[in-house]
């Protein structure tokens, strides 16, 4: 058995995750056998709480990378006013877009080149290990954004997954909407 975290929209509009249990097969067709009811949304204040800590976080990690502070701060706002508070790594902060992919604003070097392997492997897919669909957007000359198919976030133990997974840092791999398991973060 596997945990898969499923993105759902909760009653009053906002993002967030069910987790459920799942039978380690391939892609479609894969058996449910849940985890029960869905853990209860934070409430207005821890949210608000949340995102100050989100805020501080980032900041911190862009300071300390010596990237233009101002400039990749300003991205991150225009998209935290677009899509809502990030889910934040080491590099990237990740903004789920609601339409199937999220947004990945590269928050210091190692955010960079991720994204310029992420957007590389998922345009020459025979070359690389199967990752999720990955494009750079425009958005601004020095801060790195890609545009990256959603997957469905798998957590698996050692053994129940494919064997190329244990090449991706943690087994960050999901099912995309076709089903088939992908790379979500190299």
């Amino acid at each position: 058995m596997v945990l898969v975290r499923t993105p759902t929209i909760d009653s009053r509009g906002r993002h967030t995750h069910v987790w459920r249990s799942e039978a380690a097969t391939s892609g479609a067709g894969r058996s449910l056998s849940g985890l029960g009811a869905p853990p209860q949304p934070p409430s207005e204040l821890e949210l608000r709480a949340i995102a100050d800590e989100t805020r501080e976080h980032i900041t911190e990690i862009v300071e300390d990378s010596g990237m233009d502070t101002s400039r990749v701060l300003a991205v991150i706002e225009q998209f935290w006013e677009l899509y809502g508070t990030p889910e934040v790594g080491r590099a990237r902060a990740v903004f789920d877009r609601g339409d199937g992919t999220v947004a990945k604003v590269a928050i210091n070097d190692e955010g960079y080149s991720a994204n310029s392997f992420e957007v590389r492997a998922s345009a020459e897919p025979e070359k690389y290990l199967p990752v999720a669909k990955s494009e750079f957007l425009d958005v601004d000359d020095y801060c790195s954004v890609v545009i990256a198919e959603k997957v469905e976030i798998v957590i698996a133990q050692r053994g129940e997954l494919p064997a190329w997974t244990d090449f991706i840092d943690g087994a960050q791999v999901g099912y995309n909407s076709a089903g088939e398991l992908v790379a979500y973060d190299l």
